[in-house]
């Protein structure tokens, strides 16, 4: 689909600080952010440059999870990168992603401005 990506840069930027920042997410509650950060030390789903949010999700119980970035004031549903616990590698940039997750997995979710600054709602449920 047209909100689906694919990361070119596999270890871009600086993305172990960028997860030692993460902010704390919880299941089925959702978190209003801005991509507005200065920061800029993971290469992803967007253009080289762009700012991003980190998050870190510990899975509450193994299940199939949406993870959903919403645009607020447009609706546009944004894609949404994943790195591993190690903050070493990624994972494909879904813009709506229903995936297998196990209890106690450690989640880093990236989401990226597409141009200028963003604000978004970030949602993570079980399915």
């Amino acid at each position: 689909s047209q909100n689906d990506a694919t990361l070119v840069d596999a270890m871009p930027d600086a993305m172990p600080a960028a997860c030692a920042d993460a902010i704390e997410v919880a299941t089925s509650t959702p978190s209003r952010r801005t991509t507005c950060t200065g920061f800029d030390r993971v290469d992803g789903c967007a253009s080289v440059g762009a700012e991003e949010v980190v998050f870190r999700w510990v899975v509450p119980a193994t299940a199939n999870y949406t993870i959903s970035s919403t645009e607020v004031g447009t609706g546009i549903i944004r894609s949404t990168g994943r790195m591993n616990a190690a903050c070493t590698a990624t994972t494909t940039c879904p813009g709506l992603s229903q995936t297998p997750f196990t209890a106690g997995q450690v989640v880093y979710l990236v989401l990226e401005s597409q141009a200028g600054c963003m604000t978004f709602d970030l949602l993570i449920e079980p399915t």
